[in-house]
């Protein structure tokens, strides 16, 4: 189940990635204006994750037991949600527009993070949020490779305008987002065609199995699932996972706020943007892995496999760890020069004064993800013992408990300590992911252990 969504969630992810690199080509205040923009992509996400989470929970629990009525009422009050959100999403977009002066930014930021932000943020929801509808439908079948394919396809389709609309037509920041917004039309058209063959041969099964039950068997007992009304009860369930993106996004607000306060906030937020992104590009095998944490423990925790059960999550995080361990090696350390020399070398001031800075921002990566993959892969745990409050309590504590005081701490703390801002922040950040992965590891355990005490006679 885990490596399609690897691959699929990589080939996601590199939408933002491929945007980092076509901006290089275009100068250091192109990085900074689409490093400053990921608070708010990460805003976009959590509505994206959490109603997909919600609709194929809901959607799962009514293919399960098999009721025909539900799933299609599940179906129809999703349309009304995304008939609802994503206009309103556009419009809201569009304010950014007429704030974007407002954010402490550089002058010759402000206009290309204008053109780059608001085309995504006007752009996303019409293209991409129509995918939630059948890009749901595909997981609650459990295709987890018809996702990958439609991340390969749309990543192709990105990579391609954005060489056309950056080489070829000149557009520069704003054909690099116009490509990321297109590009996720070729996703929704595959997602929809999975989702209506699925569909039709789901029916097609139950047809002929009640055509060949004979007439006079006992009807199975049905699941019990939930009887709230549907669009309640899929806004619920998107709630935990929205919250998580949500805090997250607070976070990297605060970071970007503080950058803006340093000496050189340009060069500063640059180099934040290119560890952020090359942090989760690592961290993806983890991030992917952890998707398929809760229907494999929700299955098998139940059947009694709770050996197997520590021992594949131990397994998995090992796997996932070392990769990016071994990736960000050779990002920040090995070539971690000529990373930084990439996106310095078009900055107006001196790249050589600016180098040692970002060179040390990059050799905290491989920190980053020591710290980091444990709290990622485990957090579903919780929902998968249905204990999400414990897991919504993780996500507070990572974030709102931990990250900002030791964020604003490593920010305050670094003139004293002889190092540059953006690295005392990083240590904050990684101080505060170490402890939110130690709390995760721990109320994982006990949990695990409660659920193996109830399953004992």
């Amino acid at each position: 189940m885990a490596w399609p969504m690897v691959i699929s969630f990589t080939f996601r992810f590199l939408f933002q990635l491929v945007d980092l690199i076509y901006a290089g080509y275009l100068g250091t205040e192109e990085v900074a204006a689409i490093g400053f923009y990921a608070q708010f992509n990460v805003l976009v996400i959590a509505v994206w994750v959490g109603l997909s989470a919600g609709f194929t929970s809901a959607l799962s629990a009514a293919f399960g037991n098999r009721d025909e009525p539900r799933i299609q009422a599940l179906k129809r009050s999703m349309m009304k949600i995304l008939f609802v959100i994503i206009p309103t999403l556009s419009l809201a977009g569009s304010g950014i527009w007429l704030i974007a002066p407002v954010f402490p930014l550089e002058e010759a930021v402000i206009r290309p993070f204008r053109l780059y932000a608001t085309t995504l943020l006007v752009g996303m929801p019409l293209t991409g949020f129509w995918a939630i509808y059948h890009d749901s439908i595909v997981k609650a079948h459990h295709d987890t490779r018809s996702t990958m394919f439609a991340g390969l396809i749309a990543s192709i389709t990105n990579v391609t305008l954005n060489t056309l609309f950056m080489f070829v037509f000149e557009w520069g920041v704003f054909g690099i987002a116009l490509a990321t917004v297109l590009s996720r039309l070729t996703s929704l058209w595959y997602a929809s065609y999975r989702s209506r063959t699925l569909e039709r041969q789901r029916l097609d099964r139950q047809r002929l199995e009640r055509v060949e039950e004979p007439t006079d068997s006992e009807p199975s007992t049905p699941t019990r699932v939930s009887t709230r009304a549907p669009v309640p009860l899929i806004l619920s369930l998107a709630l935990p996972a929205a919250i998580t993106f949500i805090l997250s996004s607070g976070e990297n607000s605060l970071i970007n706020w503080l950058l803006t306060q340093t000496p050189n906030s340009t060069v500063s937020i640059a180099a934040f943007a290119v560890f952020n992104q090359l942090l989760m590009l690592s961290l993806m095998p983890t991030i992917a892995s952890s998707v398929a944490v809760l229907p494999y423990l929700a299955r098998n925790v139940p059947a009694g496999f709770h050996l197997a059960v520590r021992r594949d999550l131990l397994r998995t995080l090992l796997g996932a760890a070392t990769f990016g361990v071994l990736v960000t090696i050779g990002l920040g350390w090995l070539g971690g020069e000529s990373v930084a020399r990439y996106f310095l070398a078009r900055h107006e001031g001196s790249v050589e004064e600016l180098l040692p800075t970002t060179l040390a921002v990059l050799r905290l990566l491989p920190l980053g993800v020591v710290v980091s993959a444990t709290f990622l892969l485990l957090r579903p745990v919780f929902e998968a013992l249905h204990l999400p409050r414990l897991g919504v309590w993780v996500a507070v504590c990572r974030y709102l408990i931990f990250s900002f005081p030791l964020v604003g701490g490593g920010y305050l703390a670094a003139p004293a300590l002889g190092i540059d801002p953006t690295r005392g922040m990083i240590f904050g950040l990684c101080t505060a992911s170490a402890a939110a992965s130690i709390l995760s590891a721990t109320l994982a355990r006990r949990s695990l252990r409660e659920a193996e005490r109830a399953s004992t006679p």
